[in-house]
C-alpha cells in the first residue's frame, strides 16, 4: 500500500511539474519557435494596414502578401497586391539563397529584372520575444500571447531598419503572437509612428507541405537591377486627396 501511494505522489508530481513548465508563456514560445525554425517549409499569408493623416486628410494604405516559403531549398514564391487611394496592383515575385548571397526576381511593366544581394534575411524572426521585458497571456483570446519589448530591442528593431525609417519616433509596438499545436500560427505587430498606425498581420500554415520554385523563363530573361531602364511618368504619382 506504501509503494502504491508513493507511486501515485510521484506521478502526480510529474503531472504536476509537467504542466507548470506548459503553462509558462515564455517556454511555450520558445519551443514554438524552435518547431518552426525547424520546418521544410510552410505558408505565410501577411498584410500590412496603415492609417495616417496627411494635411488633415485621412488616408489608409494596404498590402497584402501571399507566399509559399521552401526553407530548406531556400526558395521563396511571393504574390504581393498593394492597395492605395482605390487603387490596387498585384505582382508575383521569387528569390532563392544559396551560399549567403540572395537573389530577387521581380517585375516592372511586365518585365523580370534581378538583384543579388549578400547576407540578405529573407526568414521571419520567430525568437521576437527572446529577452522581452514581459510575455503575458491575453484575456480573450485563445492561446495568444503579448509581447513586451524592451527598450534595446526597440532600439535594435529600428536600428535594423533603413536610414529614414530609425530615424522616426515610435510611440508604441505592440506584439501579439499566437501558437497552435506547438508551432506559431499568427504573429501580429502594430507600431505608431509619428502619428500614424501600421499594423503588420502575419499567418502561418501549410506546415511542411508547401513547395517553390523559380519559372524557368524568369531566371533565363530576368535582367540585372543596374542595367535595367525604368520608365517613371509624372502622372503615375500625381494623387487628389
Amino acid at each position: 500500500m506504501k509503494k502504491l501511494k508513493y507511486l501515485v505522489l510521484t506521478l502526480l508530481l510529474v503531472v504536476a511539474v509537467g504542466c507548470g513548465a506548459k503553462s509558462n508563456p515564455e517556454e511555450i514560445l520558445k519551443q514554438a519557435s524552435q518547431n518552426m525554425k525547424n520546418l521544410d517549409s510552410y505558408h505565410m499569408d501577411m498584410t500590412m494596414d496603415m492609417k495616417m493623416n496627411y494635411e488633415g486628410t485621412k488616408i489608409e494604405m494596404s498590402a497584402k502578401v501571399s507566399s509559399d516559403l521552401d526553407v530548406k531549398n531556400g526558395v521563396g514564391a511571393l504574390e504581393t497586391t498593394a492597395s492605395f487611394l482605390g487603387v490596387s496592383e498585384t505582382q508575383k515575385s521569387y528569390f532563392t539563397t544559396k551560399d549567403g548571397i540572395t537573389t530577387t526576381y521581380s517585375q516592372e511593366d511586365g518585365e523580370w529584372y534581378k538583384e543579388t544581394e549578400e547576407d540578405t534575411s529573407n526568414s521571419v524572426d520567430f525568437d521576437i520575444f527572446s529577452g522581452a521585458s514581459s510575455i503575458e497571456k491575453v484575456k480573450g483570446e485563445k492561446n495568444t500571447y503579448k509581447i513586451v519589448l524592451s527598450d534595446e530591442q526597440v532600439k535594435e528593431l529600428i536600428g535594423s531598419a533603413d536610414e529614414d525609417v530609425a530615424n522616426m519616433e515610435f510611440d508604441k509596438i505592440d506584439i501579439k503572437i499566437t501558437v497552435e499545436n506547438e508551432k506559431i500560427t499568427k504573429m501580429v505587430m502594430t507600431m505608431g509612428v509619428e502619428g500614424s498606425e501600421i499594423t503588420f498581420t502575419m499567418e502561418f500554415s501549410k506546415f511542411n507541405e508547401v513547395s517553390a520554385t523559380i519559372p524557368e523563363d524568369v531566371i533565363k530573361n530576368a535582367v540585372d537591377y543596374e542595367d535595367y531602364e525604368f520608365d517613371f511618368e509624372d502622372d503615375d504619382y500625381e494623387f487628389d486627396l
